[in-house]
């Protein structure tokens, strides 16, 4: 029989702490803003190219996007947006690491 996996959508569910629930608390809210940064940059360009394909064909809307300076710059900004993201995710990852950390060896000194 297999083993029944729980799903949980609290980042670092696993972390254990009895003295840095701030930090944990942090790492978790860094994960939710880098989620969200992300989300919004990534419906901010959808929404764009979606009104060039409005305004263009579909054959020409790739070089329209590429040719205009706006989608170009919109480009630069999901990019910018989407490197942002991933460093506020790394550095929730490692206040995560340095709460696990220290519950292991707070509980291997016990």
């Amino acid at each position: 029989m297999s083993q029944v996996t729980k799903i949980s959508f609290l980042p670092f569910s696993k972390v254990e702490t009895d003295n840095l629930k701030t930090l944990l608390f942090t790492a978790r809210l860094f994960v939710y803003i880098a989620l969200a940064y992300f989300l919004n940059g990534l419906g901010t360009f959808l929404y764009d190219v979606h009104e060039v394909v409005n305004l263009y064909n579909f054959e020409q809307t790739w070089s329209v996007i590429f040719t205009n300076i706006h989608q170009t710059l919109l480009l630069k900004k999901l990019l910018w947006e989407m490197l942002f993201s991933a460093a506020i995710l790394a550095t929730g990852g490692i206040l995560a690491a340095i709460v696990s950390f220290e519950f292991k060896y707070e509980s291997k000194s016990d």
